[in-house]
């Protein structure tokens, strides 16, 4: 059994609740450009994972997340990966701009956001 804090669990737990696959999450990171196999995935999962790729892999969980919560009204299909990629970049530099006050940019982000809702 997982610790319950740990790494493997937290992404575990995050799938769950985002209703995405294991298989379309590696996926969806390697469009994000980590590198990892499903068999590698499958079998970190179960045992650790390193420090380094855990936290890579935790960081687009919460972009997931963050997309999830933006388009709440609108259920995402983690099945399409090249979408999902490029939706996460836009929520990602979107919380860039907002963070740096790049108002513009900020703007410019939203309204591709908004596109998407289309």
């Amino acid at each position: 059994m997982l610790a319950t804090f740990s790494i493997e669990q937290r992404i575990d737990t995050a799938l769950r609740d985002l209703q995405c696959s294991g298989r379309d999450f590696v996926l969806i990171a390697a469009e994000k450009g980590i590198k990892i196999s499903n068999s590698t995935f499958v079998r970190m999962s179960q045992t650790r994972f390193d420090f380094k790729l855990g936290n890579q892999l935790l960081e687009v969980l919460k972009l997931m997340k963050a997309a999830q919560d933006e388009f709440k009204d609108i259920p995402i299909d983690w099945h399409q990966h090249d979408r999902v990629a490029q939706l996460l970049t836009l929520v990602l530099l979107r919380q860039i701009a907002a963070e740096e006050g790049y108002v513009q940019l900020q703007h410019d982000a939203n309204e591709a956001i908004q596109l998407e809702r289309q």
